[in-house]
């Protein structure tokens, strides 16, 4: 688990936070965003984007589903401090989990589970998908 010094300590950012995206440009607003350390801002065009995220989390629907899987991933993944990306389906229990390897390729892992335990290396944390669907009743299409 990592240790974090008072200047590193996790920032968690809501979906009206701005992330500079260098090739869908100029930025992104996901879901929700996580840096550590000193936090980066660019002004594009007078909004402040966020240009060190470590991680990003979209929740998916049905009609954005394709584009956050390909579009936007491609997107983040160029974004050099982006370390995880997790995504979460609202349809059914299904969260992808897309780890960043030191040789810089990504390593994915499908979660359907309720009980399966996901690590969230970046911010040193875990959580199984119960506590994300605590409530969640989901409707057979």
């Amino acid at each position: 688990m990592p240790i974090y010094t008072e200047s590193a300590i996790p920032s968690a950012f809501t979906a009206d936070t701005a992330v500079r995206t260098p090739t869908l440009i100029p930025y992104r607003y996901p879901d929700m965003t996580v840096a550590c350390g000193d936090l980066k801002f660019q002004n594009i065009r007078g909004v402040d984007a966020l240009i060190n995220p470590i991680l990003i989390v979209e929740v998916l629907s049905p009609t954005t589903e394709l584009h956050d899987r390909e579009d936007k991933f491609t997107a983040y993944k160029a974004i050099p401090s982006f370390e995880e990306y997790l995504l979460i389906a609202q349809v059914a229990l299904r969260i992808s989990h897309h780890t960043r390897q030191e040789d810089g390729r990504w390593l994915s892992e499908e979660v359907t589970d309720a009980n399966t335990l996901v690590s969230l290396g970046c911010i040193g944390i875990a959580f199984s998908p119960s506590e994300i669907y605590e409530g969640v009743t989901f409707s057979n299409l």
